[in-house]
């Protein structure tokens, strides 16, 4: 599970190095493949080596939510919760990680539940999508039918009142 404050999910008297490691050892492999499988998912997702002897307090935030994407991918999930994991963040960190969330889903064919309240965010990421209203699925289609011709009339007022992003200069 990959969550919005990826600090709640660190330890802060382990290093990095020791967190991650700690992931493997749930995951139930052999000790002597750890630390190859921590560097590997260390190279492939943005984090430098370095980080590995550094604690939570010493992070920035989009380094921490990297470190808790690789935690959740040492487990080897068939599938990753995603809950808010970008709101927190500033524009081009978000950017970044949602980036390497297509790439984790796209390269490593692991199913992803992205929850958000960003539809544009959703719009990016997600092909099925669930729409709910007070706690109940209101509305579930794939992506370019929410989007492109909502028939819920709940959905349509969100897809109607979500804010335009600007670019360019332009609306």
């Amino acid at each position: 599970m990959i969550i919005q404050d990826p600090a709640l999910l660190l330890n802060p008297r382990l290093s990095i190095g020791d967190t991650l490691a700690e992931s493997v050892r749930f995951a139930s492999r052999q000790s002597h493949g750890r630390k190859q499988d921590v560097l590997s998912i260390i190279d492939c997702h943005g984090l430098a080596r370095t980080l590995l002897t550094r604690y939570p307090h010493q992070l920035s935030s989009g380094q921490k939510q990297r470190v808790c994407i690789a935690r959740a991918l040492l487990a080897g999930p068939q599938i990753i919760i995603a809950d808010e994991p970008t709101s927190a963040l500033d524009a081009s960190v978000q950017a970044e990680i949602v980036m390497l969330l297509k790439e984790i889903v796209t390269e490593q064919g692991i199913s992803m539940r992205f929850i958000s309240h960003d539809l544009a965010l959703v719009q990016e990421l997600c092909s099925l999508i669930y729409i709910f209203q007070d706690g109940r699925v209101e509305d579930a289609d794939p992506s370019q039918f929410i989007f492109g011709l909502p028939q819920n009339p709940y959905t349509r007022s969100l897809i109607e009142a979500r804010p335009r992003r600007f670019t360019h200069g332009r609306q």
